[in-house]
């Protein structure tokens, strides 16, 4: 369901031309939160308001509605974002503040001095994304602070292999895969992918942005 209600609004947004609105106590709190904002989105500052793009509304959208720690505390904050993207008479949507604070904690890198902090947020979604290789592999304490949870373990015939394939979910809806006993390639043809699948010690990790069941015939293991 939260699935479906991040589908449709992230078509509404593309629809409508639909763009971010953020307004903070000062000038220069605009400032740094463009700065923070500037590796994911482009952002202008316009006195005490920053002005994003559609694509950081979907993707704070999707966010929001997966992420549990995005919600936490800012349940009423998530329904009237939500509220204003579906509204077909406005294009501005207003990010309510407490919904980017939570943003900017868990999802956003900071600088301190010469190092950088990446929070929990930021490696789930290097994760979905198909970024980072051998998360399997992390201590099962470890996944669950991250939401992750093993969903099932199925076969699946791909050409004249056998092959392993385990789901997790990360969050409430994205889906990740873990497949050994095929290469790479075979496994692109098979579910007809372009580009680069990571892999490691002979694993192969779909992301949930190319991650579709096998067509082949899937048995639970």
């Amino acid at each position: 369901m939260l699935e479906l209600v991040y589908l449709a609004g992230s078509l509404i947004v593309e629809e409508l031309r639909k763009y971010a609105v953020l307004r903070l106590k000062t000038p220069r709190e605009a400032e740094e939160a463009a700065s923070r904002l500037s590796g994911v989105t482009k952002a202008a500052v316009r006195g005490r308001y920053v002005v994003a793009g559609g694509d950081f509304l979907t993707r704070l959208l999707d966010l929001a509605l997966n992420f549990r720690q995005l919600r936490r505390g800012a349940v009423r904050e998530v329904k009237r974002f939500v509220e204003q993207i579906y509204d077909p008479g406005r294009r501005a949507v207003y990010i309510p503040r407490r919904l980017y604070t939570q943003f900017a904690e868990h999802f956003l890198p900071q600088f301190v001095g010469d190092q950088m902090r990446l929070p929990g947020g930021w490696l789930q979604v290097a994760i979905g994304n198909g970024m980072v290789p051998g998360w399997d592999a992390m201590p099962p304490d470890f996944m669950e602070a991250l939401e992750m949870r093993h969903v099932g373990t199925y076969r699946a015939e791909i050409g004249d292999a056998v092959t392993e394939v385990k789901v997790y979910a990360l969050g409430d809806y994205w889906k990740v895969a873990v497949v050994s006993g095929v290469d790479a390639e075979t496994l692109r043809n098979y579910l007809g992918l372009e580009g680069w699948i990571p892999q490691q010690d002979g694993k192969l990790y779909l992301s949930r942005w190319n991650y579709t069941s096998p067509g082949g015939q899937l048995q639970n293991c």
